[in-house]
């Protein structure tokens, strides 16, 4: 029994030790973490808010950067504030673009020309099978443009000094472009664009309100991507 109790009597100092450094690693870590208040202001008369923070996912950044995101201001330990401001909402005039060319190639076709045999001459001219010809068409092509535009900046204070650290435009775009085309002549000579073109239909653009919901749900991934690297610097300092 007693070399029992002097068996476990270094395991159990291994984990008290182990153990005791874990918790206060842990506990370092957590202290370490950088907190941060994201605000979204929306400047506009269009309704964005709601299309943009349903796909504003910013799990993946907490987890990689060490930090932690709060959507109110009211927690005391905040360090850093970010402040999204969505400034205007513009839409492209709608363009119609039409232009005519002229589409050429050599083809090889079966040669009709008869065997001649002239009449001092015992030998035959016989022609090739195939011979070259140039085939022509002429294209009309259409083209619909649409894009909605949405821009804003991007602020990061410091909480504690209540200091702006750094300001920088943002913006995101959704494009809309469909082309369609019709032909005249030999369907032979159409390259292979314009032949993928006859075969798409010309659709109508979209709706204002619709290009510009595509847009705001384009607006969490750039506001993604403008974090980033201040969550870089504040690595750094840690």
């Amino acid at each position: 029994m007693r070399q029992n109790n002097l068996y476990f009597m270094p395991v159990f100092l291994l984990f008290f030790l182990f153990g005791t450094t874990a918790f206060t690693s842990q506990k370092m870590t957590t202290s370490e973490v950088q907190h941060i208040f994201l605000n979204i202001e929306n400047h506009t008369q269009e309704d964005l808010l709601s299309s943009i923070e349903s796909k504003l996912n910013l799990s993946r950044l907490e987890s990689k950067w060490g930090v932690e995101f709060h959507n109110y201001p009211t927690s005391s330990n905040i360090d850093y504030k970010i402040v999204v401001i969505i400034k205007s909402v513009s839409m492209s005039t709608p363009c119609d673009e039409i232009k005519s060319y002229k589409e050429e190639k050599q083809i090889l076709v079966r040669n009709t020309q008869q065997t001649v045999r002239p009449r001092r001459d015992t030998s035959c001219h016989i022609p090739p099978k195939l011979v070259t010809k140039t085939v022509t068409a002429w294209v009309e092509e259409t083209q619909k443009i649409r894009h909605a535009k949405i821009k804003g900046t991007i602020e990061y204070y410091d909480v504690r000094s209540n200091k702006l650290l750094k300001s920088k435009p943002i913006s995101s775009q959704a494009n809309f472009k469909n082309a369609s085309a019709t032909y005249e002549g030999d369907f032979n000579a159409l390259s292979l664009r314009s032949r993928k073109l006859i075969r798409t239909p010309l659709f109508k653009p979209p709706s204002d309100d619709d290009l510009i919901q595509k847009a705001a749900i384009q607006f969490p991934s750039k506001i993604k991507s403008a974090i980033k690297p201040f969550l870089k610097v504040l690595k750094r300092k840690k």
